[in-house]
């Protein structure tokens, strides 16, 4: 029995017509240099009608990234990189968001950082999922980039302590 009702429920990616939240992502700053602090905003509205009484947003972060805080607390923290928030009673037209601040503790080689989000959802008889991907670039010019670099290099070698080192 949800929400009163009771029938099958089954599981769909929702289409354009029929869904009745959406998701957008976006970052304070991108680029960004290991060492910068960003916040990843996951924005929410809800499209339709009537109100969604409840909804599950699951963000992944890029194992490069350190959760710091958010706006909304989170339901459940996965090690680093998985965070759960429950949504309760988004009526029609709401629109909000969460604010998700991070620190980048590395790079990627070179290629972008790839967060995800979803949100879940029970709309009539039928669970939706609304899925959001965003790439952060991380640069690769700034000191903080270079020294993160250095130091990722050096740990692969097993080397440690403060000094001078000389690579060639």
């Amino acid at each position: 029995v949800l929400g009163g009702e009771t029938g099958n429920i089954t599981n769909t990616q929702a289409t354009n017509n029929e869904k009745c939240l959406t998701l957008a992502t976006g970052f304070s700053k991108n680029p960004a240099d290991v060492g910068d602090e960003v916040v990843y905003a996951v924005n929410y509205k809800n499209t339709c009608n009537s109100t969604i009484n409840s909804a599950d947003l699951r963000t992944t972060l890029p194992d490069q990234i350190e959760f710091k805080d958010s706006s909304f607390k989170p339901v459940i923290l996965e090690g680093n990189n998985g965070l759960l928030f429950k949504i309760k009673n988004i009526k029609p037209n709401q629109e909000d968001n969460i604010r998700i601040t991070v620190n980048v503790a590395g790079s990627n080689g070179g290629l972008p950082l790839e967060f995800s989000s979803d949100i879940n959802y029970v709309a009539g008889n039928k669970i939706y999922t609304e899925v959001q991907n965003s790439s952060l670039n991380v640069g690769s010019s700034g000191v903080a980039s270079l020294q993160a670099s250095i130091l990722d290099v050096l740990k692969k070698l097993k080397i440690s302590g403060r000094g001078y080192y000389l690579l060639s």
